[in-house]
């Protein structure tokens, strides 16, 4: 199914530890650099947007969804690893979570999904668009840690490794990747 995918991390979100970050939503440097990039042309040639559906996903799909009169198609299996309601509100702790999910993908951090499923849900959601579309330039919205575990698959990374590729997945990266080859990495 010849599609080329490209990777999208969502724009910067106004972070509330008193609420799930399911329910985060952009903040205002996000929603502006998510205009600048658009308006560089560089996804203009897009034929399918499909976009995790939690709302700081969809808030970066919209505007290119506008620019190029196309509807947003919504999937859940591009949701980011689920994290439920447990919050972590020090930096340096939640830091330290994350390094030891991608280490031992099977950990779980109270009621968080682990690494490793949350990356069967994400391939699955691969394996719907291979399914539904042929030779399309699909734009996937995500997440950081679900795109960090992803793209360390296909590069075949050690576990040890993909903390220190998480910290540099910055907002708005994007990566392509066409018959699970990366042509563009997303860091």
């Amino acid at each position: 199914m010849n599609n080329t995918l490209i990777f999208l991390r969502h724009g910067s979100t106004l972070m509330n530890p008193e609420t799930p970050a399911a329910s985060w939503i952009l903040s205002e440097e996000g929603k502006k650099e998510v205009v600048e990039l658009v308006q560089t042309g560089v996804f203009d040639d897009i034929n399918i947007i499909i976009s995790s559906d939690e709302q700081k996903a969809i808030q970066t799909a919209k505007p290119l969804a506008d620019r190029l009169h196309k509807k947003v198609i919504l999937e859940k299996n591009f949701r980011e690893l689920e994290r439920g309601t447990a919050s972590i509100k020090e930096k340096q702790d939640y830091n330290r979570v994350v390094m030891r999910i991608f280490e031992d993908k099977e950990y779980s951090y109270q009621t968080w999904e682990t690494a490793i499923n949350t990356l069967k849900r994400f391939n699955k959601g691969l394996e719907k668009i291979e399914r539904n579309y042929s030779d399309s330039k699909i734009l996937v919205i995500s997440h950081r840690i679900i795109l960090s575990l992803y793209f360390a698959e296909l590069l075949r990374t050690p576990d040890t490794e993909i903390f220190n590729r998480w910290k540099l997945l910055r907002f708005c990266a994007w990566g392509i990747v066409r018959k699970k080859k990366i042509l563009k990495d997303i860091i």
